[in-house]
């Protein structure tokens, strides 16, 4: 069968998303929050504080803490990439 042609199991990773340090992130189909989770830490727009509880709010269904304002980040992100240094008042 051709199952057992496949070699190189010492290479296999539990993690449903993983980033190398180029920030190539991949995950597989059921991870979706898990790839953004990677990707949000990639374009270190926010503190890992704020991103661990925007994927616990979703991840878990409940939370005790009100959701993070990662809106606000994102968009500080966006503009800051284009080498803007004022933001919007949101």
């Amino acid at each position: 069968m051709g199952w057992s042609r496949i070699t190189g199991e010492e290479k296999y990773i539990t993690p449903q998303a993983v980033r190398d340090n180029n920030n190539i992130i991949t995950a597989n189909g059921t991870a979706s929050l898990e790839f953004t989770k990677e990707v949000l830490r990639a374009l270190d727009i926010s503190p890992e504080k704020d991103i661990e509880e925007w994927y616990n709010f979703y991840k878990l269904g409940r939370y005790e803490a009100p959701m993070p304002k990662m809106r606000i980040q994102v968009l500080k992100w966006c503009f800051a990439r284009d080498n803007q240094t004022h933001y919007p008042r949101l």
